[in-house]
């Protein structure tokens, strides 16, 4: 159960930011905030030419929830994409029904999907 544990992954691996770069902001008031992280244009670190990636994940204070936001995905490649728990021992990726990549996918990896919303609803 290596580190990192307690892992957001909205699409994790080698990314390089274009201008502007990864934008954060918490919106709203107590007890109902939402912190949003907001990759506007990334692309991968290798240079992958004509890939686009616009994405955010957000997460609501009170509720819990947590969605992952795809916009424009061009050139979208397979990356670690779900949730991790804090103690490493357990690992969600959005449902295959909603993120048609997930079912071509082995483990975590899945290709995000472009003008998509995932939504994680923690149980209690």
């Amino acid at each position: 159960l290596a580190a990192p544990n307690g892992l957001i992954a909205p699409h994790w691996g080698d990314l390089s930011v274009r201008s502007p770069q990864v934008c954060v902001a918490v919106l709203g008031s107590a007890p109902a905030r939402r912190l949003v992280v907001a990759w506007p244009d990334a692309t991968y670190y290798d240079g992958a030419p004509g890939a686009h990636l616009h994405f955010e994940l957000i997460v609501a204070e009170g509720t819990g929830v947590i969605d992952l936001a795809y916009g424009v995905m061009t050139g979208a490649r397979y990356l670690t994409t779900g949730l991790e728990s804090p103690d490493g021992r357990g690992a969600v990726r959005p449902p295959g029904t909603l993120f048609r990549a997930c079912i071509e996918a082995t483990g975590n990896n899945c290709r995000p999907e472009g003008n998509s919303v995932y939504r994680f609803i923690p149980s209690l």
